[in-house]
């Protein structure tokens, strides 16, 4: 808490005593600023929320921090759109990974990209998602989601090569109107949402926008169900043509009923006496998919409250100002069986071990910029320079139950309720939480130049400072600071194409975690080299996107395989190499027929195993070779009411933990399809998912087994638009 006061005095600082720290932040694209006749300064409408092309996003703050068209920017950014997410019916981030290229699912929320594992989402460029412990994001007032690709360590600091997803929320808007929709479907789902916004004065000078979503459903796992509650209300003051001040508060509550759900066992290849009644190419589920080693009892519970605001304004037509802080304490509470080793004669049997853990996270950060706009020796500048700033205090408690003590559960005829053990039964007490802060300061500076119009060059660089700080149950602490770079060169080859290479370099250090366990270890370090070309097509309507990269990253910690090391050693391995291809296709191929697709090629592999590393060769979890995704939707009849939609979404093959890859993952494919009817402005929607009910992996989970996908399902939902 010390840490967050101290913060919060040089956040006050910077927005009203040094005005050298202009701002634009990552949010919804910057607004740019012009000057009327009578010479009176004013900022531009937002963008994000104004300009749509169906599928095709036209905006992305993400990649620059600046208001760069994304057919310049040199670097492959997807814009998932509004319309794409209705179209879909997505309520949680999850279901929107079959469109982000390289990217696919690692566990509870968390992906891996490029390669690598990446757990940090962004809402509006800004850290603080309050889903980081186990839960899984859900999509209630959301304007666009943006997938940056690639390393962003100049702008974001402390983040995987792969690349980061961000989150737009929708903003007040100065005319009237809302949405209202409801929704059944598969294993008891009901829910539904509303949103409405415009202006609250006649001359417009306060907007507002409040919205709610609500979604309860049952699971095709044993026990398990989700229970989710959004509540939005945000007010923007336009305080002059200059300026804009815009507040925002959120309150989540996410209930799981028998979370937190782990993986069902699986074995590579069936074994004698081993029933495998979901098997699949390679590999089986040794139980069957609806299995959880969860009680009925268990829970995970998060409720949280967010709070943020963001501040704009234009000095002149060439300089603008953004500051923007967000602040979120949140609670989540688990209890909960975890599922160990299979044992028995037949291997049948699964060992539990009981849980009671309680995360308090509270988090603040902020983020100040300037963008200036300038013409020097014949060429253009537009130059941003900007300091972030996040720190989050961390309070972990926790009380097990070893797995000697608790009843064992059949995977084929799980009997509940024998264990007894609840979050009641197996108190707190006199257990002392990890109590930590993580601090992260970083300052940037970066240009885009245009040498007439054809070639475009980029350069940043920035300086990060790291410190955590452990108070309880011992004291340390671990600080560092490190200095990277990003450059790249762009050619238009066209004013609709853009042609680029870019050079990045990306520093990760230790943290107190790994350095409990047998550390400290050195940092990890990445150097990525991109090559693509963008190109805007069918009269700007359909975006195609195609790059090659390759990224080399060192000191990535592994568990250690060494034999009788413990299991919570980790090991530092040498080298990871990251070579791929992607394409996307994002917009409309005519009015009425929309389409979004990707593919992605990823070799992933350890190039050089350290001191302490797996052997050379082997694979990283979760990243599969090949990826496909196509979801495409045709409207017919007269003014557009009856659409049809389809989606295939193929992943390939994917290799387990390091010391694990006995139990891979099959390659899989999904079918889906969608019926719209629009009456006046009414719209109704019928999708099914996994058309041809396949039984598949998610994901994978080391030893303690594979995520199944969900079974053939459906989702009707019925809006009003206002």
């Amino acid at each position: 808490m010390q840490s967050v006061v101290k913060s919060s005095l040089r956040l006050g600082a910077l927005l009203f005593v040094t005005p050298l720290l202009w701002a634009q932040t990552a949010q919804t694209p910057s607004n740019s600023s012009s000057t009327t006749d009578d010479g009176v300064v004013r900022l531009d409408d937002f963008k994000v929320t104004d300009q749509r092309d169906a599928y095709k996003g036209n905006t992305s703050i993400t990649g620059m921090k600046t208001d760069t068209p994304l057919i310049d920017v040199p670097a492959p950014i997807q814009v998932i759109t509004k319309e794409l997410i209705e179209d879909v019916g997505a309520l949680d981030i999850t279901d929107l990974y079959q469109f982000m290229g390289s990217v696919t699912e690692f566990s509870y929320g968390g992906v891996s990209a490029r390669g690598f594992r990446q757990e940090q989402t962004r809402y509006n460029g800004i850290a603080g998602s309050p889903f980081n412990d186990f839960g899984i994001l859900t999509l209630n007032n959301v304007e666009q989601v943006e997938v940056l690709k690639g390393p962003v360590g100049l702008l974001y600091g402390d983040n995987e090569p792969g690349g980061l997803i961000n989150i737009v929320t929708a903003k007040p808007k100065a005319k009237f109107g809302g949405s209202v929709n409801a929704r059944v479907g598969s294993y008891d789902l009901r829910g539904g949402s509303f949103s409405v916004t415009g202006p609250i004065d006649q001359k417009k000078r306060f907007l507002y926008l409040v919205s709610a979503s609500y979604n309860e459903k049952e699971s095709f796992r044993n026990n398990y169900g989700q229970e989710a509650l959004n509540l939005v209300g945000s007010l923007t003051w336009v305080i002059s043509e200059a300026t804009r001040l815009n507040v925002e508060v959120e309150d989540v509550t996410n209930k799981q009923p028998g979370a937190r759900i782990r993986g069902v066992p699986f074995l590579a290849f069936s074994a004698p006496g081993v029933l495998a009644p979901t098997g699949t190419k390679g590999g089986s589920f040794i139980a069957p998919i609806s299995h959880s080693p969860t009680e009925p009892t268990d829970f995970q519970n998060l409720f949280t409250t967010i709070y943020s605001a963001r501040l704009d304004h234009a000095f002149s037509s060439n300089l603008r100002l953004n500051a923007f802080v967000r602040w979120y304490e949140s609670e989540s509470e688990q209890a909960y069986h975890e599922g160990n080793l299979m044992v028995g004669p037949a291997f049948v049997e699964q060992l539990r071990e009981f849980r009671h853990q309680l995360r308090l996270n509270d988090e603040l950060a902020w983020a100040a910029n300037v963008i200036g706009d300038y013409e020097i020796a014949k060429t253009t500048h537009k130059i941003l320079a900007g300091v972030d700033y996040s720190s989050v205090n961390r309070v972990f408690y926790s009380v097990a139950v070893a797995q000697a003590s608790v009843a064992r559960i059949n995977v084929l005829n799980p009997v509940y309720g024998v264990s007894g053990l609840t979050d009641d039964s197996v108190p707190f007490g006199a257990a002392v939480p990890n109590d930590t802060d993580k601090i992260r300061t970083g300052y940037y500076v970066q240009d885009q130049i245009s040498f007439g119009e054809k070639w475009r060059l980029v350069l940043g660089a920035r300086y990060e400072d790291f410190e955590d700080t452990r108070f309880r149950p011992t004291t340390d602490s671990f600080s560092d600071s490190v200095f990277t770079y990003r450059g790249a060169v762009g050619y238009k080859i066209q004013p609709n194409a853009l042609a680029y290479y870019s050079y990045a370099m990306g520093l990760k250090p230790q943290t107190l975690g790994s350095e409990d366990q047998n550390g400290p270890f050195p940092p990890q370090e990445s150097l990525s080299h991109e090559a693509g070309v963008k190109w805007d097509i069918l009269q700007n309507r359909l975006s195609l996107t195609a790059s090659i990269y390759d990224i080399t990253k060192t000191n990535i910690l592994e568990r250690d395989p060494t034999p009788g090391a413990p299991t919570n050693w980790l090991a530092p391995i040498g080298e990871v190499t990251s070579r791929g291809f992607e394409f996307d296709a994002s917009g409309q191929l005519t009015k009425s027929w929309n389409l979004s697709a990707n593919y992605a090629y990823n070799d992933t592999k350890v190039t050089d195993a350290g001191t302490f590393g797996t052997a050379v060769g082997s694979r990283f979890p979760n990243a599969p070779r090949h990826k496909f995704g196509v979801w495409t939707r045709h409207n017919f009849l007269k003014d557009d009411k009856l659409g049809v939609a389809v989606g295939v979404n193929y992943v390939g093959a994917r290799e387990n933990f390091t010391g694990v890859q006995d139990f891979p993952a099959a390659s899989y494919t999904i079918y889906n399809a969608a019926l719209y009817y629009r009456w006046n402005q009414v719209r109704f929607a019928l999708k099914c998912e996994n058309i041809a009910d396949k039984v598949y992996s998610r994901s994978v989970l080391g030893g303690e087994g594979h995520f199944p996908g969900t079974p053939r399902n459906y989702t009707f939902t019925t809006s009003y638009s206002f």
